[in-house]
């Protein structure tokens, strides 16, 4: 799903990795026009015409609940990862990784942040070339992140378009039939109030004579690849100091930079063997920042980059 999961462009180390999971959005959004407007015909038409000729059918709003529609997708990895945050701003922090992972044109702004008993979130969506986005996008990527929220267990309060003149509430659901016309002023700017889920914590692997640091540590890592881990993090929740955890695994003959990142490769290596994933979906969920990160650091234990490992990895399970 999305910016990245939803308008990845750009080129990739290969064809494979090209758009993300722009496929499986489409898909969703078809399915969910047809069950919900059986009569529009949206054959041949591309996201924008989808959501238009929605928005046309049924108001502005249309295209908002559409997007929220992201939630029929909470088993593929990449949603699944987008939403195991807890707090409202670790759910935004992945997607503007992935936004960044995949090239799009289009990008997420944070523009400010008010944390509390209930947060509130303001966002702006620009297009990296400076032109103008179709007000149905907006609308249809505010319901994504809306829908990301929801299944990561967040309450969304309020979700308000901050630069139309009455700061219209577009998840107001009882709105959604009030207009067939567009939305009045600028529908680029989103103000999210929300309450946020009760925090997961990675639980630390048992202590056993034989089970090494290094381990312990990779199967805490593993809990959660794309969590901003840090030394201190990582040796909290083991219950050790960062000394104890750095002495350790210097014993051990590792260092926590290099745990994190054969961790990450390993994550991807077996991700390679799902066929339904592209390579771009394999290196975000394995956390890496961006294509480049996961290329240099993949080719550093394997000798190749992902996409020729890749090919003989599948061709290797079609004999």
């Amino acid at each position: 799903m999305i910016a990245a999961l939803l308008l990845v462009q750009g080129s990739m180390e290969s064809e494979d990795q090209g758009r993300m999971t722009s496929e499986s959005l489409t898909a969703m959004l078809r399915m969910a026009l047809r069950a919900r407007f059986p009569d529009l015909n949206v054959d041949g038409l591309d996201k924008v015409g989808m959501l238009s000729a929605a928005v046309k059918a049924s108001g502005w709003r249309a295209a908002f609940e559409l997007g929220t529609e992201v939630k029929g997708l909470r088993a593929h990895p990449v949603v699944a990862a987008l939403a195991s945050a807890s707090y409202p701003e670790l759910v935004l922090d992945r997607w503007l990784r992935l936004e960044r992972f995949g090239h799009s044109r289009n990008r997420t702004e944070l523009l400010s942040t008010q944390p509390g008993e209930r947060t509130t979130i303001v966002l702006h969506h620009v297009a990296l070339d400076g032109g103008s986005i179709h007000f149905v996008s907006d609308l249809f990527i505010w319901g994504v992140l809306v829908g990301l929220m929801e299944l990561a267990g967040i309450e969304v309060c309020s979700a308000a378009i901050a630069d139309s003149p009455e700061a219209v509430a577009v998840s107001d659901r009882d709105l959604l039939h009030e207009s067939t016309a567009e939305v009045r002023g600028e529908t680029s700017v989103l103000q999210l109030t929300c309450a946020s889920a009760a925090a997961h914590t990675p639980q630390a692997p048992a202590l056993t004579e034989s089970r090494g640091i290094a381990l312990r540590l990779s199967a805490l890592l593993r809990d959660d690849l794309l969590r901003r881990w840090d030394l201190n993090t990582a040796a909290s929740a083991l219950g050790l100091s960062r000394r104890s955890l750095q002495r350790q695994l210097s014993e051990a003959k590792s260092t926590f930079s290099e745990t994190l990142l054969r961790t990450r490769v390993d994550a991807a290596e077996q991700m390679m063997r799902d066929s339904r994933l592209k390579l771009g979906e394999i290196g975000f969920c394995a956390g890496f920042a961006d294509q480049a990160h996961f290329t240099r650091s993949f080719r550093r234990f394997y000798d190749v980059p992902p996409s020729a490992f890749r090919d003989l990895v599948l061709s290797a399970e079609t004999r």
